[in-house]
């Protein structure tokens, strides 16, 4: 576990000194200045497989970092200073058992941003510690389903939003789906059937491993029976890998994917394969000004950290989840579930509202899920272009009639 807080600059310190001694023997001053400084700071904990054979997030710690310097520079949330503790759960159930139980120890107002394969380990340890999980796209089943849990997007959503973000996806008459072979991958494959069959089209269910190396095969057998229309739901290293096998065996294709972890940086670096690839997500990207603000914020932690709506989701769940209980006497996590619980329309400024004050979402195997609204981008040049200002209910596509 890795405590990261941000300590005042000396240039803001001579400031501050020569502020509180320009306050003499003004007792209101002093008294309220004391007051402020006896809050206790209010932590976070990101749990996360920042590093891992399968899944690595590293972009994950600084950007939540950006969002607390954000917070703290202008007083804190309701005047308590914003504390990030870090885990890398490393996709390995031990581990990730041993984050939560510290979030535990910790006494942590909440564990945000988490993103890993691990995280049936993490659910009961943070239900038996009353920590509410408030995280982006959750894996497994536990994370879309427990009362502590309050993820901001699914598996099922990014299925949805990955088929409904290419433009006239009505028209694919051959469609292939890659999936990977983890927990949820099944919720996916359900999602594209029921779209595409409602379509009268049978998509191809193309499962690859998670630490797939040859692409080009892969690629063949995705392209094959005259695929028109691809969707892939693989880690971003096998997106990236089958991106380029399909562009070098000359597939023309659209093709579509969740923005998750393809940051612009990295589907930059494989050039015209890239070009031309829809993707969709929950989050506002850069390119927008809410995602602008992120980037800017972002880089003047880690200038080479890459821009990805994981991060973003990571950035967004901190300034929300602050505002929503900046004016709690008890930043406990027992207080802060019972908040989240009863709260309705959270305004996030990077996604549609979000209500999680529902028992059931309506969603088969995702009753925790209701930000299902996402928006369109391509990838063009070297940067995401919205294509609309209006986001796409996913949420009929989901439900079942």
């Amino acid at each position: 576990m890795k405590r990261m807080k941000r300590m005042i600059g000396a240039g803001a310190a001579l400031v501050l000194a020569a502020a509180l001694a320009s306050c003499g023997d003004d007792a209101s001053s002093e008294e309220s200045s004391s007051a402020g400084t006896e809050k206790d700071p209010l932590k976070y904990m990101l749990i996360a497989d920042l590093q891992s054979p399968a899944l690595s997030l590293p972009e994950l710690v600084p950007s939540a970092q950006a969002a607390v310097d954000r917070l703290n520079a202008s007083g804190g949330a309701g005047g308590r200073e914003v504390e990030l503790l870090t885990c890398n759960a490393k996709g390995d159930p031990n581990t990730a058992a041993k984050c939560a139980r510290d979030a535990v120890s910790e006494d942590v107002a909440a564990v945000v941003g988490t993103v890993t394969l691990a995280g049936d380990a993490i659910v009961p340890v943070l239900e038996a510690g009353k920590i509410p999980l408030v995280r982006g796209l959750p894996i497994a089943p536990s994370e879309a389903t427990s009362s502590i849990s309050f993820p901001t997007g699914s598996m099922g959503v990014a299925a949805a939003g990955a088929v409904v973000g290419i433009p006239d996806y009505q028209d694919c008459k051959a469609p292939a789906i890659q999936v990977a072979a983890v927990a949820g991958a099944q919720v996916q494959v359900d999602v594209f059937k029921r779209i595409f069959n409602d379509l009268g089209t049978e998509p191809r269910i193309v499962e690859t491993g998670l630490n797939l190396t040859d692409f080009n095969v892969a690629a063949a057998n995705i392209l094959r029976d005259g695929t028109d229309c691809v969707v892939f739901m693989g880690a971003p290293n096998e997106i990236f890998g089958l991106l380029k096998a399909i562009h070098l065996a000359g597939g023309d294709v659209k093709a579509s994917a969740n923005a998750g972890a393809l940051s612009p940086a990295a589907l930059g670096e494989i050039g015209d394969a890239a070009q031309g690839l829809y993707a969709s997500t929950i989050w506002r990207l850069p390119g927008t000004p809410e995602g602008d603000q992120y980037a800017e914020d972002l880089a003047a932690v880690d200038p080479e950290a890459p821009l990805t709506a994981n991060g973003i989701a990571a950035y967004a769940t901190v300034m929300f989840l602050s505002d929503l209980i900046k004016d709690l006497d008890d930043v406990s996590g027992a207080s802060v579930l019972e908040t989240l619980s009863a709260a309705t329309n959270i305004e996030t400024g990077f996604t549609a509202s979000l209500d999680w004050n529902r028992a059931d979402s309506g969603i088969p195997g995702e009753p925790r899920v209701n930000a299902t609204k996402i928006y369109q981008y391509a990838f063009e040049g070297d940067a995401y272009k919205l294509l609309s200002e209006d986001p796409v209910d996913t949420k009929p596509f989901l439900v079942s009639e």
